[in-house]
């Protein structure tokens, strides 16, 4: 009889807990520009370095606990973990080949979610940090003294860069609900706080101070949905 009562309890916090919360738990992936600002607190930095293209996949969820039906606006809280691929492209004076480096990332980004709308379609904006671990580094062949020209040149080797990384990110989409699960689809700004490079100190001639990549890029992605509350 006890054990009955305990069991029926526990199934009912259970149902109880559901009703509480609506979550949902997906994949994603998209295509980006990257680059990276380069600069010295001291000296002149002479690169040139521009955008290239590429993309990242990986898995997310959202959560929502509360949705005042009074507020035409409510909030959430978006996480995931990504693979990333970004870099930047460097153009030389010379007319030389441009120099392309990539850098292959597992990203995780923690976000607030502020979102407006109570049926199928909902828009949203987030913002909040990321983390970031350097995965590998596919970079061109060392060019030669001749194709620099002028030109400052730091190659990047994994061993004597930042291996880990964060900054902050915000994004802006559509949330929509369908009877076959929920689709995602938002444009996102990414800017790392930490930099590529590891000068040894501020005063160090030879590396820049600052080399922090920006992001911008789009998502689409696919959830499924859990609990039972109201959204």
């Amino acid at each position: 009889m006890v054990k009955n009562l305990i069991f029926a309890l526990l199934i009912f916090s259970a149902f109880n807990a559901l009703s509480q919360y609506k979550a949902f738990i997906g994949v994603k992936g998209g295509g980006h520009v990257s680059t990276v600002y380069m600069e010295h607190t001291a000296f002149n930095i002479r690169a040139n370095n521009e955008f290239i293209t590429s993309y990242h996949v990986g898995l997310f969820g959202k959560l929502f606990n509360s949705q005042k039906q009074s507020s035409f606006l409510n909030t959430g809280l978006q996480m995931g973990i990504d693979y990333d691929r970004k870099g930047w492209r460097q153009k030389f004076l010379t007319g030389a080949p441009d120099y392309f480096t990539r850098l292959d990332y597992l990203e995780v980004p923690i976000e607030a979610i502020i979102y407006a709308g109570k049926g199928g379609s909902k828009y949203f904006f987030t913002m909040g940090p990321y983390f970031e671990y350097l995965l590998a580094v596919d970079k061109d062949p060392t060019p030669s003294i001749n194709d620099i020209g002028q030109s400052d040149f730091f190659p990047v080797e994994i061993d004597e860069v930042n291996r880990f990384g964060y900054g902050g990110r915000m994004s802006a989409g559509l949330h929509q609900d369908t009877k076959i699960g929920a689709f995602h689809l938002e444009i996102f700004y990414n800017i790392s706080i930490r930099g590529i490079l590891n000068p040894e100190s501020l005063s160090a001639v030879d590396t820049p101070d600052q080399s922090n990549q920006y992001v911008i890029g789009f998502s689409i992605g696919y959830l499924v949905p859990f609990g039972k509350m109201a959204f």
